[in-house]
């Protein structure tokens, strides 16, 4: 099964960004679907209502939500997987053990994202290491590969997709069929990566879309 462990929606929204997500619940389903996926993880910011709303709708289509959401801490983003609440926390340290108490798992998002507005260092707390991201250059995921293999971590990749059409650009290969055993594998490491770095060119227009979006 191919799952794309790093989805936003709609609901997702940060202090810089009002309007982090800009698709449905259903149309992130629905783009699921059609391109060949059989899970998805929604993590919106700070925000566990999306991922809600896509598992209804994920249970008609016949695709995996899990449910998740993406905390921002003191070391970096941290994506809380298998969650159905938000984790509480502000240091690395603190949402990590939160996520681990309430049975999810603590993914360390983009670790080595060299944007200035990217903190790094989650991944030193974290359970888990995001090897691929959509929206991360090849060298900074390739160094978050280096990482999880020296250190033994599990780690995941997403799309990171903030708009509908990304997602699927990137996510792992498992044979779990429920949230429960997709974790499980992410955990024992027996899932491989799919997907790649979005191009420059791509990742310029869609800033721009989301820039131009605040004011819609």
């Amino acid at each position: 099964m191919k799952v794309d462990c790093h989805v936003h929606t709609a609901y997702s929204s940060t202090k810089m960004w009002k309007r982090d997500g800009f698709g449905r619940p259903e149309d992130v389903v629905k783009l699921a679907s059609r391109s060949g996926l059989g899970g998805i993880a929604i993590t919106d910011h700070h925000e566990i209502k999306g991922a809600k709303a896509a598992e209804k709708k994920g249970k008609r289509a016949g695709i995996v939500v899990i449910p998740g959401v993406e905390i921002r801490t003191d070391l970096g983003d941290v994506l809380a997987l298998n969650v159905t609440e938000i984790p509480k926390g502000f240091t690395a340290e603190e949402v990590c053990e939160n996520v681990k108490e309430m049975g999810g798992l603590a993914v360390a998002a983009h670790p080595f994202s060299s944007s200035p507005l990217r903190k790094g260092g989650a991944h030193l707390t974290a359970e888990a290491v995001e090897v691929l991201n959509s929206w991360s250059s090849r060298k900074d995921n390739l160094r978050a590969e280096i990482f999880a293999e020296a250190s033994g971590k599990p780690f995941t990749a997403g799309s990171d997709a903030h708009f509908p059409e990304l997602v699927g650009s990137a996510g792992i290969i498992c044979s779990g069929e429920t949230p429960d055993e997709i974790i499980e594998e992410i955990r024992k490491r027996r899932v491989r990566v799919f997907g790649g770095e979005l191009p420059v060119l791509k990742k310029v227009r869609l800033s721009f879309k989301k820039v131009l979006g605040q004011f819609a």
